[in-house]
């Protein structure tokens, strides 16, 4: 390798790193704010109806759903998508109003039909497998302040012993941060699709039109992506969309570290689509909030970031000789022949670590904010945070790599269960993102 490629290697991978440093400081610092939205005054579930789109869920899980709405006194309808005569039976037990669509059409399909059957001025989309505390639902709707359009729940995973409750704990967490960063400048990044209440009027257009039912991705129907396109309509329309950090939702982890490798992956695909609409400018309106913008690019690239540092940083760990894991700018002057050090030459050492000491301290901010947002905050989330960083990181790339590749709206990891409760197939519905 010629004495200028270390050189060369090393500003390519200082740059990688100081922008990655810049952003997780930028979120751990902000995430300490508090939020851009004031809140309104208290209010009941009056005026709500809650939807619920199901697929085959798990008997157990869709009845704590439904029970923990059955607790709040809001309107319920539920939607199966396709023949489902077990969610069915259950949402019967509920009193809940039926939308059965005669075939599998998607989720997206699933929140249009019930959408339809709204009546209320709010509208509160839940997933099959996500429970809510007491309250919720009146928590959610006091957060509707003047000029915001949708109000998230904070997500929990329930505290679990294994690597993949664990770990999607702090994937959670680790969201978090990003989202409270920008709920203190404005709208958050990503209303979740696992619990989101919004203006029924504000939402309702849209949700029934193509751009929301029919996706397109390289030409062909996407079934991802609901809650970006509704949280990037409320902007895009100059309303706020914001995250209510006191109402917690239990939304389960995968049954397995399969399943939670293929939940990633298939989120990253969604934020990757996400990030190729806006590059293209395929958008309905302008986002006018600077900060939003600025944090919408710098989560979707930083993968992309951190990629980049480890292939610019590889070649020179891999160079023979005692010079190779030593900082590459140390390395690049002792490939010049250069051995005895100047005043000059320690100065530029202690500049070229800089960035190392950036993302140093920059992951250790971002690590410890990830902490702090967690309501059990233990050993083992702090032990977790190299698998999961390394989990989101590999599913982002593949991801990227697989962008195209959208599923279906299906069960994940069946289990068996009599066909006279759940019309004999049995799973978990997470494909929200």
């Amino acid at each position: 390798m010629p004495p200028s490629w270390p050189l060369l290697l090393f500003l390519l991978s200082s740059l990688s790193g100081v922008l990655t440093a810049i952003y997780l400081w930028t979120n751990a610092r902000f995430s300490r704010a508090r939020p851009h939205a004031p809140r309104a005054s208290p209010a009941g579930a009056e005026g709500v109806t809650v939807v619920v789109p199901v697929l085959f869920q798990d008997p157990e899980r869709f009845r704590a759903c439904l029970s923990s709405i059955d607790r709040s006194g809001a309107s319920l309808i539920v939607v199966t998508d396709g023949p489902d005569a077990g969610s069915a039976s259950i949402a019967a037990e509920h009193g809940a109003r039926l939308v059965a669509l005669p075939v599998r059409s998607g989720k997206k399909a699933a929140i249009a039909a019930g959408l339809q059957e709204v009546r209320t001025p709010f509208v509160l989309l839940l997933d099959s497998d996500t429970v809510l505390p007491p309250g919720a639902v009146g928590s959610l709707r006091s957060h509707f302040s003047e000029g915001v359009g949708g109000v998230s729940a904070n997500l929990e995973v329930p505290q679990e012993v294994g690597l993949v409750s664990s770990c999607s704990e702090f994937v959670e967490r680790s969201r978090e941060v990003v989202l409270r960063a920008t709920s203190s400048r404005g709208s958050v990044l990503l209303l979740d699709g696992a619990c989101t209440m919004y203006r029924t009027e504000a939402i309702r257009s849209f949700v029934l039109s193509p751009a929301f039912l029919d996706l397109q991705v390289l030409g062909r129907s996407s079934p991802i992506g609901d809650d970006w396109l509704l949280t990037g309509h409320l902007v895009e329309e100059g309303w706020r969309a914001v995250k209510a950090y006191d109402v917690p939702a239990r939304s389960p982890a995968p049954s397995s570290f399969r399943g939670l490798v293929r939940r990633n992956v298939r989120w990253a695909r969604s934020a990757w689509i996400r990030l190729g609409k806006e590059l293209t400018g395929e958008r309905s309106g302008r986002r006018e909030e600077r900060f939003y913008r600025i944090e919408l690019f710098g989560t979707y690239l930083l993968p992309l970031l951190t990629l980049a540092m480890l292939l610019t940083r590889l070649p020179l760990a891999l160079r023979r000789g005692p010079t190779g894991l030593l900082p590459p700018l140390l390395d690049y002057l002792l490939s010049n022949g250069t051995h005895a050090f100047s005043s000059g030459h320690l100065l530029l050492l202690l500049v070229g670590g800089l960035p190392l000491v950036a993302e140093a301290t920059g992951g250790a901010a971002f690590l410890y904010a990830s902490y702090r947002c967690a309501r059990q905050r233990s050993l083992r989330l702090l032990l977790m945070a190299p698998l999961a960083s390394s989990l989101l990181f590999v599913t982002t790339i593949y991801g990227l790599l697989t962008f195209w590749r959208t599923p279906h709206w299906e069960p994940v990891a069946p289990a068996p269960q009599s066909s006279r409760e759940t019309g004999g197939r049995r799973g978990e519905l997470s494909l929200s993102r």
